[in-house]
């Protein structure tokens, strides 16, 4: 499943909408966890930001409300050792925030398949 969203108007900072973005991740993957009645084995999640992983895996930091909000928000949803680093180069995500054309995105594998490192 893939979520894109549009950054607001009052533009906060990459790290700021990177977190942001990984906690539509834990979101999502808690909702999708919750909707399946299936025997699931534990969730790795990525992200391609250094900086949203030390956030997350810094238990001793003490943060501003906006990024303490939303790293606590991924704290109570997944357990920080889910998360992973993937490149840029491998993350399907990055192509919905670079305005890829529809036919272009529908012609990408990495979006209708993901990284091959996955395969």
């Amino acid at each position: 499943m893939g979520r894109a969203r549009v950054a607001p108007l009052k533009r906060p900072s990459i790290p700021q909408m990177e977190l942001t973005a990984a906690a539509v991740a834990a979101q999502l993957d808690c909702k999708i966890r919750s909707e399946l009645d299936l025997q699931l084995c534990d969730s790795v999640l990525w992200t391609d930001s250094t900086s949203v992983l030390k956030y997350i895996r810094n238990l001793s930091a003490r943060y501003r409300t906006f990024v303490n909000n939303r790293v606590n928000l991924i704290r109570d949803l997944s357990d920080n050792t889910a998360w992973r680093y993937v490149n840029n180069s491998a993350n399907p995500s990055d192509l919905a925030s670079q305005g890829l054309d529809v036919d272009k995105l529908l012609e990408s594998s990495l979006w209708l398949t993901g990284p091959e490192f996955l395969c």
